[in-house]
């Protein structure tokens, strides 16, 4: 049996980073390893990626992913 794909929202992926929905739209626009979308949806241009791209490209970005308040790490607390 096939595992099923997941796909994020890019206001998941804020959430997921704990930065603004602009931060992810810049880094989309700017950075050439931000992955590409899965599928872009009619008429508002939503996308969605694949998790396992957005897994890929956090190992390469580590700060998205370490995010410190009062020394813990912000994921702890989601």
């Amino acid at each position: 049996m096939r595992e099923a794909m997941k796909v994020l929202l890019c206001r998941e992926l804020a959430r997921r980073w704990a930065v603004s929905l602009e931060r992810v739209h810049e880094l989309a626009e700017h950075d050439p390893f931000f992955p590409k979308p899965y599928v872009i949806l009619p008429p508002e241009d939503i996308r969605l990626y694949l998790e396992q791209d957005i897994i890929e490209y956090e190992k390469r970005h580590a700060e998205l992913v370490q995010v410190y308040i009062r020394g813990r790490n912000l994921r702890s607390f989601l």
